[in-house]
């Protein structure tokens, strides 16, 4: 997982790596982008899916308990928002996502 501007984004490793070869392009040992690699990666969180396919949120997102979630599938990642951040963003689909 790597963080968003507010929100995670959660990939498998084949993706996320070809992410981080499209964000940042090149020799590995070249300063410069070793420069956006570490500044890019400082965020990236690993996320273990037990094999009833759930996730742990309290071990990678700061929150306080009872907090809401928003999982959104973007394709071959999905984002993880916070509820309130989500309804900043999006305040016309409030209740569509199954919240009040």
């Amino acid at each position: 997982m790597r963080p968003g501007e507010h929100y995670w984004i959660a990939a498998p490793e084949p993706y996320f790596l070809d992410t981080l070869n499209r964000v940042a392009p090149g020799d590995a040992d070249d300063e410069s982008v070793r420069e956006i690699r570490r500044f890019w990666m400082a965020g990236v969180k690993e996320l273990h899916i037990d094999p009833q396919g759930r996730i742990t949120l309290s071990s990678i997102i700061e929150g306080k308990p009872g907090d809401q979630y928003v999982f959104a599938g973007t394709g071959q990642d999905f984002e993880i928002w916070h509820q309130l951040q989500w309804d900043k963003k999006y305040p016309e689909d409030r209740g569509k996502n199954g919240s009040a």
